[in-house]
């Protein structure tokens, strides 16, 4: 995360909306898929609306019980019709992670993009993005990481075949 908050900064100084939304999606989708667990096809079906709906009085709650309430909406395997899902993730993780501040930059962002309702992580149109897409941007920040510490992402592994949204960060939050 602290190349993301690097990448913020930056983006901050230039006021550069389109950054914005790049750096803030990619966390708050780690976020899901690591913290909360979450598949790739269950990422796109998280909900802006759900979590705006929320967000006020799980902020409210006393500091010890203070929450995010992950809304995912659509349709999910094994079930008929749309549903609504609730994931509680904690707001901030016992190692520090700021959880809430991302997902707060994240909805601050997609508002100054007019986006107040739909996916949490929209494409140009409005859409939820397609899990190329997210990807994309979770291949570009792990290349990053490669070329800063071989160590954690060594230099002979292929980042864009080993890594996917789709099964990387729940496969690390369930190991």
């Amino acid at each position: 995360f602290r190349i993301l908050e690097e990448q913020w900064s930056v983006y901050s100084e230039q006021r550069d909306k389109y950054g914005y939304f790049r750096v803030s999606a990619l966390a708050c989708i780690l976020i899901a898929g690591y913290h909360a667990g979450l598949r790739g096809e269950e990422i796109s079906k998280a909900s802006l609306a759900g979590l705006v709906h929320y967000w006020e009085e799980s902020m409210l709650a006393p500091l010890s019980q203070r929450h995010i309430l992950l809304m995912l909406a659509g349709r999910f395997k094994g079930q008929q019709g749309v549903w609504l899902f609730c994931q509680p993730l904690t707001c901030k993780t016992m190692s520090g992670l700021e959880i809430a501040g991302w997902f707060y930059q994240h909805m601050v962002t997609l508002k100054s993009m007019g986006q107040t309702q739909g996916s949490l992580f929209p494409n140009k149109s409005g859409e939820s993005m397609f899990i190329a897409k997210m990807d994309l941007l979770l291949h570009n920040l792990l290349c990053k990481v490669q070329r800063i510490n071989a160590l954690m992402v060594p230099d002979g592994v292929n980042v864009r075949k080993e890594y996917s949204v789709s099964w990387s960060l729940r496969r690390g939050s369930t190991s």
